[in-house]
């Protein structure tokens, strides 16, 4: 059995006209939904063996409030270019090359983290809000069997529906 967390990064700031979308930080809002959420997490489900994260500033500084909560050494959390951005396919590269352990964490952006969970899951869910983590289980032995409607959604958080 493998499980996958899809994690949206939290709410970012466009208050900094001058950067570029790669590097907006969080907002005030997205710096207290996953703290929130991160405590909310910590408390339900076990942590992932590695953390995988989009090199986008607000990717990243998710990745690190999360791994917090958790307990998770910064070491456990590896940052992933191609994952900036990224389209279903490109996604499930990326867990097929740093799938170990049991579960695996991954932080990025819509429409691909969406669209590849619907996908494994062959359920449609309209959209992971910001800061969402939707866990998906597969009865498989390696990440490399990983693949379409192979999956079963096993939670599915976001901050308007976690109590505070």
């Amino acid at each position: 059995m493998k499980t996958l967390y899809l994690i949206r990064h939290a709410k970012s700031s466009w208050s900094y006209r001058q950067l570029d979308d790669f590097d907006r930080p969080l907002n005030d809002r997205g710096r207290r939904d996953v703290v929130r959420m991160g405590n909310y997490l910590a408390s339900r489900i076990p942590p992932p063996a590695l953390m995988v994260a989009s090199t986008a500033s607000r990717a990243l500084y998710t990745s690190l409030f999360l791994a917090d909560a958790w307990g998770i050494p910064e070491e456990r959390v590896h940052l992933e270019p191609t994952l900036y951005h990224a389209d279903e396919e490109e996604i499930l590269e990326v867990v097929r090359e740093y799938g170990r352990g049991e579960i695996l964490a991954l932080t990025g952006h819509n429409p691909g983290m969406t669209g590849l969970a619907n996908e494994l899951c062959g359920k449609w869910t309209e959209n992971i809000p910001t800061c969402g983590v939707m866990g998906i289980n597969f009865d498989i032995d390696h990440w490399e069997q990983i693949g379409e409607r192979k999956g079963v959604q096993s939670f599915f958080y976001f901050p308007k529906n976690i109590v505070k």
